[in-house]
C-alpha cells in the first residue's frame, strides 16, 4: 500500500477547486488515499480562513510554506501561466515537491513523459511519446497528440487540440476548442485564441485569432 502524502493547493480560486475535486477522485480509486489535502494557500487576505469544498484557506504562500516540512507536496492551481510557473519554481527551489494530478478518466499513454506539478483533467487525452514539461495544465476534454512537445507552464484549455508532432514553447496558451495542426510550433508566451486554428508556426509573444488563424505580433516595448 502506498503512503498518503500531504498536499497544499496554491490558489483558492476556480482552478484550485478543480484541483481539490481531482484529488478526491484520485483518492476514491485507491484503498489508501494518495493525497491528504491540508488546505489552500492564497495571498489574497480576503480569502484567509475561508473554505472551499470543506478545505480551509491557510494563509499566504510564503507564511504557510515556511512552517511546512519539506516533504509537503504542493500543486500550483493558478490560471495565469506566468504566475503559476513563477510561484511553482520558487517553491521547488525551496525543496518542496510538486504534485502532478491526473484525473482517473484521462487517457495517458504509457510512453508519455510528464513533468512535476502538471494537471490533466477529466476525459483528456495524451498520446504516445508526447513530452509534457512541468506545471502544464491540460484541461477537460483536451487532447495532445502523439510526439507532441509541451514546455513548462503551457496551458491547453477545455476541448483544445494539440496535433501530433506539434510543439508549444514555455508559457504558451491554447484557448478553449482551439487547434494546433501537426508539426506546428507555437512560440513562448504566445496565445492562440478560443476556437482559433494555428496552421503555421507562430513567433513568441504573439496572439493568433480566427479560422484560419491570423497572427498579431505586439509592437516591441519602448
Amino acid at each position: 500500500m502506498g503512503q498518503t502524502k500531504n498536499l497544499i493547493i496554491v490558489g483558492a480560486g476556480g482552478a484550485g477547486y478543480e484541483a481539490l475535486w481531482i484529488v478526491r477522485r484520485i483518492n476514491a480509486t485507491t484503498p489508501t488515499p494518495e493525497w491528504n489535502a491540508l488546505g489552500f494557500v492564497d495571498d489574497a487576505a480576503a480569502k484567509l480562513d475561508r473554505g472551499m469544498g470543506g478545505v480551509r484557506v491557510l494563509g499566504g504562500v510564503g507564511k504557510v510554506f515556511d512552517a511546512q516540512p519539506k516533504d509537503t507536496y504542493f500543486h500550483c492551481a493558478i490560471g495565469s501561466n506566468e504566475a503559476r510557473l513563477s510561484i511553482a519554481r520558487q517553491l521547488a527551489a525551496q525543496g518542496f515537491p510538486a504534485a502532478t494530478l491526473i484525473d482517473p478518466s484521462a487517457v495517458v499513454a504509457e510512453s508519455v513523459r510528464i513533468g512535476q506539478g502538471c494537471f490533466v483533467g477529466p476525459l483528456a487525452f495524451v498520446g504516445p511519446q508526447a513530452i509534457i514539461g512541468q506545471h502544464v495544465l491540460i484541461n477537460t476534454s483536451a487532447s495532445v497528440g502523439h510526439d507532441a512537445w509541451l514546455a513548462d507552464g503551457v496551458q491547453v484549455c477545455p476541448g483544445a487540440r494539440v496535433s501530433g508532432h506539434a510543439r508549444m514553447e514555455e508559457g504558451a496558451f491554447l484557448g478553449s476548442n482551439a487547434v494546433v495542426t501537426p508539426n506546428i510550433m507555437i512560440g513562448a508566451w504566445t496565445t492562440v485564441g478560443a476556437c482559433s486554428l494555428a496552421f503555421r508556426d507562430v513567433p513568441a509573444r504573439s496572439t493568433v485569432v480566427g479560422v484560419p488563424g491570423k497572427t498579431i505580433t505586439p509592437p516591441p516595448s519602448p
